[in-house]
């Protein structure tokens, strides 16, 4: 699974909008505790460029009809993407190897990479 991004980042999407559901106040406060450990550690070894929590509220926009539909609610479901982060891995594997360190897949959040495209 070598797969290389031409940038060598990589995108991590946080999918979970039901973790502070399923844990204790004390659990997600500990969790919170290993997540900034696990960002620090990445900052320090300059893995990690960006990143963040998204907000819940949104919409999606598409094209229908010849015009543009744009207040279609975005509708929270576990798959919703709730944060991201761009990392920079020598390829898939790398970030595969980054990503499976979070302490949010304890929780039950699941983690999508993704190789950015090449910017011309």
């Amino acid at each position: 699974m070598k797969t290389k991004s031409p940038s060598n980042e990589y995108v991590l999407f946080f999918r979970d909008t039901q973790l502070a559901k399923r844990l204790s106040p004390e659990e997600m406060q500990a969790l919170t505790l290993e997540w900034a450990a696990w960002v620090g550690r990445l900052r320090k070894q300059r893995k990690i460029k960006d990143g963040g929590p998204l907000e819940h509220e949104g919409t999606f926009i598409s094209r229908k009809n010849a015009g543009l539909a744009s207040n279609i609610p975005l509708i929270a479901s576990q798959e919703t993407i709730t944060a991201y982060s761009l990392i920079e891995a020598n390829d898939l594997t790398e970030a595969l190897e980054i990503a499976k360190d979070c302490p949010v897949l304890k929780g039950g959040s699941t983690i999508e990479i993704r190789p950015v495209a090449p910017r011309e």
